[in-house]
């Protein structure tokens, strides 16, 4: 039996060529079907340009500093009932 006649033949070089390209485009289109569209109204479309502000320099003496942040926090737990 001849090579060219032979039922089980696969399929020749063109077609599987034209096949993969079909199967290409099938795949961009369904991974192009599931991208979300891209929205604009989340991000601004200028950026505010305004200043920081800078924190001030602290100006108290380490006394003051003892007795507004560490101080109090002691001070407040003593006023706290015991369980």
């Amino acid at each position: 039996m001849a090579i060219d006649v032979h039922p089980r033949r696969g399929r020749s070089p063109e077609e599987i060529i034209k096949e993969q390209k079909a199967q290409a485009e099938k795949n961009k289109a369904r991974a192009n079907a599931r991208k979300p569209e891209p929205t604009t109204d989340l991000v601004p479309a200028k950026t505010d340009t305004t200043a920081v502000a800078t924190l001030a320099p602290d100006t108290r003496t380490p006394a003051q500093r003892y007795l507004d942040e560490i101080a109090v926090r002691r001070n407040a737990d003593r006023l706290d009932p015991l369980p």
